[in-house]
């Protein structure tokens, strides 16, 4: 028999693919498209999370089928950045595990939040672009490696400690933790995520000043946590977070490095671990090492995952633990570590012991084991019971009696996946919780709707449970109006009722409420009130806890459906989506019958929670709840997302005629079976119609030559004239110019002209910085005028029929004025008519002499200024304004530095494979632009072996041999924001002693120079700095025969830095010497360019090697925005001789420019 190809066994093998991230999604319904046909095609199954903000996806399948969706994923410029963890594995072997990981299935959801941060409703998500700078894996090993020496880098008076914080839930931390031996890991031993807000406002003080490294599973998580915590201000600047969290750590050192354990994760595979087979996880009953979770094992009260080892699983051990769990006031303990269980020895006090052993062991024969983690011991909770009611079946279940959250993780694995598009079938039945009125119960409820049940038993199961407060039995007397005459037939004090009679149950209770129940009957007070659910408001914080309780243990449910004042107690559910998220989440409520308790306080329309509200209408016979009240409720929810039903309408497709027909019948009450009826038939529109709500589309927009938020919603948000900067900005800079200029001054901007590559071929346009930078225009052939008394005034190029056939549409007037917010506008051609009366209105005239043009230049009204000395150049004001940059501004600039950092770092990888200097700035270009950049800042320098020592060296067409160094220094553009960096590495994988000797030279200079970046230092001093450092080190190696500056010059003339921003070397107006600011970024790129025939050892010539990163100058030092590309000799080699590993890599890593 033939054997298997080798192509079959790589198609057989099994594997999981993890990414996320954070970027505008323009269109959530063609990306739900999207994911839904790619992912069934490719057959891969798991969870994928959309919002408005971005993805979080982890699916398994073939390892082909998993490449082919990130091929099909990246061509998709939105995922431009993203990191694509991709890892081998076997199939699911334990169905159990699957499913509740969601690999069974393929889940495909639209969320709020793709990472839950906080349940507090009003809190906003942290912003990910101020989150935490991004150290790899080796740099981060490094840092923890060396704390010392990096506090002391860092300086006294900056940094209390090192201190590393753990971003993940206590089951995770519980099997695996960093453990350096000289630096503090903080473990918060949180139940959830959103639990992390909270722990790290209580813990702020211990945070604050000092130097935080953050770290999760896989990144996500840091990304919300870091933001927050830097949103703090003062003393929380310097957080860092570990780039592809613990499993790029692991993928980087196989044997653990400095993390301990297992990383527990969120798919089949429960945990991976490391080469070091040591057990940090120990059992919850006997304390013995243990860290498999495939058991599922559970908390009874949160849901939280235990640790309960195999032997303990059925044995003496639980036993023995539930007494300890329930009767820890008399004394009895949990077995002791290292002992034998059947040796261990309890006391037994009373009978009651007895029964605790034997309800334990009827709850783990009956119920499976019931657990109690280490936060609810701490809490010290008991257990109790409530009935619930599913369909044909009643069973016991255990909650707390004041019942916890649910566990979530930013995985969502919980909800199974919903009908979202037309055609699309449920994966199972609809769970839907039921909540009865006052006054009734579980049994009696189920009852009425049995015949609903019947007729939704293939697409719903109901479940039905009591309420929390309990009644007392009242029956009517003889109580009648006086004026009235009782009937001769009724005794004036009846007997109370013959029958057995169920207990009776409310969500809310009246004030005066005694809280007294039992069987026996009581006489009522005074008639029945058919107002009285006015007067039931108390009760709801318990109810609300009762209902996480059982959300905990009988959940999770679809949906949530009320009558009457069980609709009421849904309204106010409904309020508190937020604050409950985690605890008690459902898609949709349906309201039947509902009126409004404690809800005074919301205004029309502010309850958003996609609804559907079923009561009678105006003519109805609704004997209590009328119809106004219901109306009244339904109009506090959203529109948006809600439905109203007065009667039952025809909705094809969905009710079946035999349906129409029993609901509409002719009786006068619309009793309840029938609106719950209609309303579960008709949830399927409600599902399709807010499911709609979400998504954004692209409508039809005037075309203005640029991207606006309208026709690119993929690159610019409302209200943002460029990606990234609003209208409001732009705005604020035009203020700030004319306040540095003196009064009555005029300032003329002209766009850049457009340069030909030959007589009729233009080269790329690229906007002048002070133009674009004042009105957002991106645009040859126009003029800006700015005046304190004009305001922004925009002439506009005019576009013939013809230039639009050949270059598309322009901006015009209209686009000046809506677009660009410009106070007045004109065509081109009216300059001459109304410039010159500016002009002369002026007494300071001020323009870009860089860009100026004829069409103003010749006015003679200008050149009566000119000659009048009164015309300026703008760009010392220009350049003083963007000298420091917002916050938006910055964010643009870590995009770009991001891109330009991954995009070398695949060079990097590939320059053994792609050994011509042709081939390496093709590669980088290609790397940049697959990220989002829309050009290179500058022409990329690829110097390979001598052509290294050419400071400025563009030809890149050379070969690059075996021995030799390539220095590359490139920058990218996004946005009109450029990135400036240079790394030098050996393409072949080793670094000689000589070059690591010169190397080693150049990056501690590196890193002195970063030390002396703070505000109050300068370019000028810093170079100051370096020149004689290099100098003395030359002197000491032997390139340089005396420590003279005109001797040094000749091996680097330039200077050690530059401003940096909208051009590469940014505001060239301001001086070197000017003491640096917050805000200001700049470049540190010390370097040495030895040329061939230096009067120096032949070893050393013809070597060029510099370091370049970019610099923020923030409140306290600075950050390296260029921080995630690797510089130290023994991080570059790594890389390069793991070419293996970097194959996984080579699927856009990049940090920040996720977050774009």
């Amino acid at each position: 028999m033939a054997g298997c190809s080798s192509r079959d066994e790589e198609e057989a093998e099994y594997g999981v693919l993890l990414y996320y991230k954070f970027t505008s999604i323009p269109d959530l319904d063609n990306l739900f498209t999207f994911f839904d046909s790619n992912c069934r095609s490719l057959s891969l199954l798991g969870r994928v999370r959309l919002s408005p903000n971005g993805v979080n996806v982890t699916v398994g399948g073939k390892l082909s089928s998993l490449e082919k969706h990130i091929a099909a994923v990246s061509s998709n410029s939105l995922f431009d950045g993203t990191d694509f963890k991709l890892a081998s594995c076997r199939r699911p072997a334990n169905d159990k595990v699957a499913q509740e990981c969601g690999f069974t299935s393929l889940s495909i959801r639209v969320v709020k939040e793709l990472v839950t941060f906080s349940c507090h409703p009003l809190l906003k998500s942290p912003d990910v672009s101020n989150a935490g700078s991004h150290l790899s894996a080796a740099e981060f090993h490094s840092v923890i490696q060396h704390a010392g020496k990096f506090l002391e880098k860092e300086g006294p008076d900056d940094h209390k400690k090192l201190v590393l914080l753990d971003a993940r839930n206590l089951y995770e931390t519980r099997i695996g933790k960093f453990q350096p031996p000289n630096v503090e890991t903080l473990d918060p031993e949180i139940r959830q995520y959103s639990d992390l807000q909270s722990w790290i406002d209580n813990n702020s003080e211990e945070l604050r000043g000092n130097c935080v490294l953050m770290y999760c599973t896989g990144g996500i998580r840091c990304e919300t946590a870091s933001a927050y915590l830097r949103s703090k201000g003062d003393g929380f600047e310097n957080v860092f977070q570990l780039f592809g969290g613990i499993q790029r750590y692991l993928e980087q050192f196989p044997d653990g490095g400095f993390f301990k354990g297992k990383n527990f994760v969120f798919d089949h595979r429960v945990s991976v671990g490391s080469s070091d087979a040591n057990i940090l996880g120990t059992c919850l009953l006997c304390s013995s090492p243990f860290d498999d979770y495939s058991s599922r094992s559970r908390c009874t009260y949160c849901r939280m995952l235990v640790l309960v080892c195999d032997s303990c699983r059925g044995t003496l051990a639980f036993w023995l633990y539930t007494v300890c769990a329930a009767k820890p006031e008399e004394g009895t303990a949990k077995p002791e570590e290292g002992k034998d269980l059947l040796e261990t020895s309890i006391i037994i006090h009373t009978v009651a012991d007895v029964e605790i052993l034997f309800l334990a062991e009827l709850r783990h024969n009956k119920k499976g084991s019931q657990y109690i983690c280490e936060l609810c011991q701490k809490n010290g909770k008991t257990v109790g019971s409530i009935p619930l009611i599913e369909n044909n079946e009643s069973q016991e279940l255990f909650i707390p009696n004041e019942p916890e959250g649910v566990p979530t993780s930013d995985h969502a694995g919980f909800l199974p996946q919903l009908p979202w598009r037309n055609g699309t079938k449920p994966s199972r039945k609809l769970r839907i919780l039921c909540l009865h009125g006052f006054r009734q119960n579980a049994s009696s409820f189920k009852g009425r709707t049995a015949s609903l049940a019947k007729k939704l038993k293939n697409c719903a199961d109901l479940v039905f449970i009591n309420a929390p407060h309990e009644l007392p039995f009242i029956y009517q007397t003889g109580l009648r109006d006086p004026n009235s005459c009782p009937p001769s037939s009724v005794p004036p004090n009846p007997p109370p009722p013959s029958t057995n009679c169920s207990k009776k149950f409310a969500w809310f209770i009246s004030p005066d409420f005694s809280r007294r129940s039992g069987t026996n009957w009581e006489i009522a007070d005074c008639p029945f009130d058919p107002l009285q659910y006015m007067q039931q408001t108390d009760g709801f914080d318990a109810s609300l806890a009762y209902l996480k309780g059982v959300f905990a243990q009988a959940g999770p449910f679809d949906g949530i459906l009320g009558f009457s004042q069980g609709a009421a107690m849904v309204a106010l559910v409904c309020t508190q989506n937020r604050a409950t998220k985690g605890q008690i989440d459902f898609r949709f409520a349906i309201l039947c019958s509902g009126f409004a308790v404690k809800l005074t306080d919301y205004e029309k329309g502010s309850i958003n929670c996609p609804s559907l509200h079923i009561f009678g209408n105006d003519q109805g016979n609704d004997r209590q709840i009328s119809s106004q009240a219901s109306r009244e409720l339904a109009s506090l929810f959203d529109d948006g997302c809600s439905v109203i039903l007065w009667l039952v309408p025809w909705v094809n497709g969905f009710v079946s005629l035999p349906v129409v027909a029993y609901l509409c019948d002719t009786s006068d009450q619309f009793n309840s079976t029938k609106k719950c009826l209609c309303a579960l038939y008709l949830g399927h529109v409600l599902v399709q119609k807010v499911s709609r709500c979400l998504l954004y589309s692209t409508k039809n927009v005037p075309d203005v030559g640029q991207p606006i938020a309208a026709s690119h919603p993929q690159l610019l948000k409302e209200g943002e004239i460029t990606p990234g900067i609003t209208s409001e900005e732009y705005i604020s800079r035009r203020k700030r110019i004319l306040e540095l200029l003196p009064d009555k001054s005029l300032a003329i901007i002209a766009a850049a002209p457009v340069k030909m590559m030959t007589d009729v071929v233009p080269y790329t346009y690229r906007q002048d910085a002070d133009y674009s930078y004042i009105t957002g225009c991106q645009q040859p052939g126009g003029v800006a005028v700015l005046g304190h008394d004009c305001g922004l005034c925009m002439f506009m190029p005019e576009a013939s029929p013809e230039d639009v056939l050949w270059q598309g549409q322009i901006a015009g007037v209209d686009a000046a004025l809506q677009t660009f917010k410009a106070e007045q506008s004109y065509p081109m051609s009216k300059l001459r008519t109304i410039l010159p009366d500016m002009i002369r209105s002026s007494s300071r005239l001020f323009h870009n002499e860089k860009t100026a043009m004829q069409t103003y230049t010749d006015l003679e009204a200008f050149r009566k200024a000119a000659h009048d000395g009164i015309v300026k150049d703008l760009s010392g004001y220009t350049h003083e304004a963007r000298l420091i940059k917002s916050p938006a501004e910055l964010k643009l600039m870590r995009d770009s530095v991001s891109i330009g950092c991954q995009a070398l770092l695949q060079t990097m990888l590939h320059s053994k494979t792609y050994p011509y200097e042709a081939m390496l700035s093709a590669k980088v270009e290609y790397e940049c632009k697959m990220r989002g950049a829309q050009r290179m800042a500058f022409n990329p320098v690829v110097g390979g072996g001598p052509n290294g020592s050419v400071v400025h060296y563009s030809r890149n067409d050379q070969k690059i041999n075996d021995g030799d160094l390539v220095l590359m220094d490139i920058g990218c553009e996004l946005h009109g924001y450029v990135s400036d960096l240079t790394r030098t590495w050996p393409p072949y994988g080793r670094f000689s002693p000589v070059h690591e000797e010169l190397y080693e030279l150049i990056l501690e200079t590196n890193k002195e120079c970063l030390d002396l970046c703070k505000p109050g230092m300068s370019i000028g001093s810093i170079h100051n700095y370096s020149d004689k450092k290099l100098r003395k080190g030359f002197k000491e190696i032997g390139i340089l025969k005396y420590d003279r500056r005109d001797s040094y010059q000749q091996l680097n003339p330039t200077n050690i830095g530059h401003y940096l921003g909208m051009d590469v070397h940014d505001c060239s107006t301001i001086s070197y010497h000017r003491p640096l600011k917050p805000g200001v970024v700049i470049t540190i790129e010390p370097g040495v360019y030895i040329p061939t025939g230096f009067n120096c050892p032949e070893r050393y010539q013809g070597i060029g090697i510099r370091i370049e990163d970019e610099v923020l100058i923030t409140e306290s030092g600075y950050e390296v925005l260029s921080g995630s590309l690797p510089k130290e000799i023994k991080h570059i080699e790594s890389l390069l001789n793991n070419y293996g590993h970097a194959m996984g890599m080579d699927t856009h890593t990049v940090a920040r420019a996720a977050s774009s």
